[in-house]
């Protein structure tokens, strides 16, 4: 088979398009396909054959017809392998060669445009900066300021901002400056505040310094103000030259004994007193029990017993006979340094007793005078006189007793109301409350109504979110400004339990001095 039936690639190769044999020619395709299957035919027949061939020629593929379609086929594989494939090969190597060419070019110009994009963002970026530190406040306006476009100055309590440099001229200028904040009206006058103790603090006081009247210093944790001019080498617990104006506050501090101890009988007392626990104070220290590493609870397993130097157990013995027991005993001891009674006074550890509250009383009974020296014998104002004692007798036992109020407030707006009623707050001021809810963040406590106090910590600080948790004993002392926060701090290895029984004694020692 040759490829000369197709004219490729001279002219286009045309084909007869073949259709499907409709039935009319049913017949006649018949006759076709029976003449072509003759080895001999007549002329007649050569002549018919010829004539069915033309006729059909558009539904029968003829070997002519597919063998010129074999034709064109290999003709065109023949072109395309000796004319089109190296032609496409040759122009691939060119390409490759122009594309390797222009590889330099292609990179030398973006190094150059990149460059240029990078000079032309810094370039951008200057100016910006420069217009942005225009934009600066020159405070007050002066005459003899050279100000430049975007610059901002006050004139008068309004701001302005100059649109136009300028030299000169007046804010008030519209060519050069527009206004962009507005002086606000005056507002009303606050009240008049309450005049000052006009006193003046020297720090710590020294022996070789001289003080002048109204000047205080600080001396064993007290202020003490000058009354006279030019003292110098007397004590501040002279009063003839200075007068107490803050007495030093309670000052407790927090020590842990531990002892333990090993049973290996039956028994209903133990004793802890001993090893490592010295001491125990059994109205202000805290005891914390662990058998064989279980917490005892205080009058459901125990009992402390009178001679406070020993535990009890509430019922039956702790046996230890067959297998040995052990006590492990924690003391939380506080100590009291120094507390500051009602008068004023400076009294030690102990002080705080009957004994004290009675000599209060026996003052106001001696304030009384002898009855021959009253203006007169009558029953009222004799009675009026013993009922004023009564008064600050039960005064002095209830602020003796109180040990915490109970907040009512569900927020951070504590609010406590002690009775006797407070006349105002005063700096030196304690207060315990039991807070109803933890607070969210900063908060405040309002005593009898007086007014909402901040309470701070760490001086200055807000309190943040948990410093104060539900049913927490809190103290806190006015410093005149604020409540300062005093936090209780316990041994972290303590369970909720025990840190709840120890911040307890931390009241019962301090009371509840809202008087101040």
């Amino acid at each position: 088979m040759t490829y000369k039936r197709s004219v490729f690639p001279e002219s286009i190769d045309t084909l007869t398009e073949i259709t499907d044999l409709p039935p009319s020619q049913k017949a006649n395709a018949l006759r076709f396909q029976e003449l072509k299957l003759k080895s001999s035919l007549t002329a007649e027949e050569q002549i018919e054959l010829n004539s069915l061939t033309t006729l059909l020629q558009n539904y029968l593929i003829t070997p002519e017809t597919f063998n010129k379609f074999a034709d064109i086929c290999i003709g065109l594989e023949v072109f395309f392998t000796s004319e089109v494939q190296n032609y496409v090969v040759t122009k691939q190597g060119e390409m490759q060669d122009y594309v390797v060419s222009k590889q330099g070019e292609m990179d030398d110009y973006v190094d150059g445009a990149e460059s240029d994009l990078t000079d032309y963002i810094d370039t951008k970026t200057a100016l910006f900066d420069a217009k942005l530190n225009r934009f600066t406040f020159l405070d007050e306006y002066n005459s003899i300021t050279q100000y430049r476009v975007w610059n901002t100055l006050s004139y008068q309590g309004e701001s302005y901002l100059c649109i136009l440099d300028s030299l000169g001229n007046l804010p008030t200028n519209t060519t050069y400056f527009k206004k962009i904040a507005q002086k606000g009206a005056q507002g009303e006058d606050g009240q008049q505040g309450l005049s000052g103790v006009g006193l003046v603090f020297r720090n710590s006081y020294s022996a070789t310094e001289t003080y002048n009247t109204d000047e205080c210093v600080e001396y064993n944790g007290s202020l003490y103000a000058c009354k006279q001019d030019g003292v110098s080498g007397f004590l501040p617990t002279n009063t003839t030259y200075w007068s107490l104006a803050i007495a030093k506050g309670a000052s407790i501090l927090v020590t842990t004994l531990r002892n333990t101890v090993t049973v290996s009988t039956n028994v209903s007392n133990v004793q802890f007193l001993s090893g490592g626990i010295t001491a125990f104070n059994k109205n202000i220290d805290s005891l914390f029990v662990y058998v064989n590493s279980t917490y005892l609870e205080l009058n459901q397993d125990y009992t402390i017993n009178a001679n406070g130097i020993s535990i009890d157990k509430v019922s039956d013995s702790w046996d230890g006979t067959e297998n040995s027991i052990t006590f492990n005993f924690v003391v939380i001891k506080n100590i009291v340094e120094s507390i500051t009674f009602n008068d004023g006074a400076l009294i030690d550890e102990g002080s705080i007793l009957k004994s004290a509250l009675v000599q209060s009383v026996q003052d106001s009974i001696d304030s009384i005078g002898d009855v021959d020296d009253l203006e007169t014998t009558d029953k009222t104002n004799l009675v009026n006189a013993v009922n004023e004692t009564s008064n600050k007798i039960n005064v002095s036992l209830a602020d003796y007793a109180k040990h915490y109020f109970v907040d009512g407030e569900a927020s951070d707006a504590y609010a406590i109301t002690p009775d006797p009623v407070i006349s105002d707050y005063v700096v030196g001021q304690t207060f315990n409350f039991k807070a109803n809810t933890a607070n969210t963040g900063a908060c405040t406590l309002n005593v009898n109504a007086k007014g909402a106090i901040t309470i701070k910590k760490n001086v200055t600080q807000d309190l943040e979110t948990g410093d104060i948790l539900a049913n927490q004993i809190v103290t806190v002392i006015y410093d005149g400004t604020n409540f300062q926060y005093i936090p209780v701090n316990v041994n972290t290895s303590l369970s909720s339990h025990q840190a709840e029984e120890v911040q307890q004694l931390f009241l019962n020692v301090r009371g509840c001095r809202y008087n101040g």
